[in-house]
């Protein structure tokens, strides 16, 4: 399988942390396009990705890149999982342009878009988003289902 070489889009990841205050390099954690902060107990993670690189082999092949700003927000717990999952499903419906959604026993917040025509202020803005409600739930659905 062919790796798409991210590296062209870069700039884009990189301005909208210099307009967040941040050091690009020092968010840096995977050179391959990621990028990680804090906010407050929250973690966000900035990546890059192709769909022609991933192996769903129901997703059909576009060779557009996407911007992924993402946060675990707690783990799924082993008794009322099924309550966890119907207030997630519940918090979808509260929220515009973000996900509550499932991937490796882990509650995942997410916003997601192709990055052709992104600009900074919408990629700071899908960051803000990510990061103000991960910051909020992680520690409302710990002290709730822990």
């Amino acid at each position: 399988m062919q790796v798409t070489d991210l590296s062209s889009y870069f700039h884009i990841i990189e301005d909208t942390l210099i307009s967040l205050n941040l050091e690009p390099d020092s968010c840096l954690t995977d050179p391959k396009g990621v990028w990680t902060l804090k906010k407050g107990s929250a973690t966000i993670d900035i990546g890059l990705y192709s769909l022609d690189d991933m192996k769903n082999p129901t997703v059909k092949q576009s060779g557009k890149i996407y911007v992924c700003v993402s946060s675990w927000v707690v783990k799924v717990p082993t008794f009322r999982k099924f309550e966890l999952f119907e207030e997630i499903l519940n918090l979808n419906s509260l929220y515009i342009g973000v996900t509550f959604a499932l991937k490796n026993d882990w509650v995942l917040l997410k916003a997601d878009r192709e990055i052709e025509y992104l600009d900074i202020p919408e990629l700071v803005a899908m960051v803000n988003r990510v990061a103000n409600i991960s910051d909020y739930h992680d520690d409302f659905l710990k002290n709730k289902y822990f």
